[in-house]
């Protein structure tokens, strides 16, 4: 495989820099609660990449609640910021991997799908927003993950062809925007994550993660140092492509 000439990386932010999918997934616990309604990894991943608008409006739906999407997120919002401070934890390698790319003078920018009132509270619990170029939010654009809008918007910010940006990310909607976008994608999840993105003979053979401690930054850390290794069975690599194989089932 032909390493591509990278210019610019862009991280997802959520899950992938840090744990704050499990406070998210906290907080929908206690918000469905509010309702005597239950929260399920089933409706959480189906959220992940969505709008505001869009992720509490699937949210009504799938529970038929009795409230607008502006309400639900702004209680949403207030238990998420209760236990952030306790919870919100970065991901291992986030550090060495930031420090990889400041002493390269590689460029950085958050493409995340978090509103910003949130994003702006989070970065600085580890003096994290000093560390990027930009960031992009929900606010900031239109078309919330798996639509490339994001993406597109991140290399028009750093000047470069969606083919030399690198795109870090976690989930299925953000590797597929990434994709879509044109960039570089690098996509470090679980097994069972993984699962969605291979063809169904490679599903079957394909090898269990060794460790659920693993985490994508620390893999995405020690790929751009040599040997640029893609052996660890618990990643996949998807580079320059217009589209993701499709989910199973």
């Amino acid at each position: 495989m032909t390493k591509p000439k990278i210019q610019a990386v862009a991280f997802d932010m959520d899950g992938l820099m840090f744990n704050s999918e499990d406070v998210y997934f906290e907080t929908g616990v206690r918000l469905l609660r509010l309702f005597g309604c239950e929260y399920t990894h089933a409706l959480s991943k189906t959220l992940m990449g969505c709008t505001p608008q869009d992720a509490f409006q699937r949210m009504i739906d799938a529970h038929d609640l009795p409230t607008s999407w502006k309400e639900l997120q702004a209680k949403s919002d207030e238990i998420f910021l209760s236990i952030m401070p306790d919870l919100l934890q970065p991901m291992p390698g986030l550090f060495r991997l930031l420090d990889h790319l400041d002493e390269r003078t590689t460029p950085t920018e958050i493409c995340t799908s978090s509103n910003p009132e949130l994003v702006y509270k989070m970065l600085p619990i580890h003096d994290l927003e000093r560390r990027f170029d930009f960031i992009l939010t929900s606010a900031d654009v239109t078309h919330g993950k798996p639509h490339p809008e994001m993406y597109l918007r991140a290399a028009e910010r750093f000047g470069v062809e969606p083919a030399s940006m690198m795109v870090l990310e976690d989930s299925y909607n953000g590797c597929l925007a990434g994709a879509n976008a044109g960039a570089f994608v690098v996509a470090g999840m679980s097994d069972a994550e993984a699962l969605d993105f291979a063809p169904e003979p490679q599903a079957a053979s394909m090898q269990r993660a060794r460790s659920s401690a693993s985490s994508a930054v620390s893999f995405f850390a020690f790929i751009l140092f040599p040997p640029y290794s893609f052996s660890e069975d618990r990643y996949l690599l998807f580079p320059r492509q217009s589209k993701l194989p499709r989910r199973h089932g």
